[in-house]
């Protein structure tokens, strides 16, 4: 992922907002059906530590997602997406009656570095 970032520029002038952490969160915002920056933040504020064993230290800022979401490319997301997909698509199920949840425990999602 952090040769995906480079390669659409996606970490330039990054402190501390990588594009892992900002996948993250945004994956973390589809999944709660959240419409605004506003509440990414103050749900992820209140739910903080349960979101530190993936890796999310620290709570970006509604400033920070901004910046983020302007700055980072949609063809990082894509890149993710296309390779997270090649390596997953023989355990996703096209049909939800033949979902087995055992499956997802093996779901690849690689580290950042």
């Amino acid at each position: 992922m952090l040769k995906s970032a480079k390669k659409h520029g996606g970490e330039k002038y990054v402190k501390s907002f990588d594009g892992y952490t900002h996948l993250l969160t945004m994956l973390y915002a589809v999944i709660q059906r959240f419409d605004s920056l506003r509440e990414i933040e103050t749900h992820m504020t209140a739910e903080v530590r349960k979101l530190h064993h993936i890796g999310i230290e620290t709570v970006p800022r509604r400033s920070t997602l901004s910046d983020a979401n302007a700055r980072r490319s949609e063809k990082f997301f894509e890149e993710v997406y296309r390779d997270l997909y090649a390596a997953n698509k023989t355990l996703l199920s096209s049909d939800s009656n033949n979902c087995n949840i055992r499956h997802l425990a093996n779901v690849y999602m690689p580290t950042w570095h």
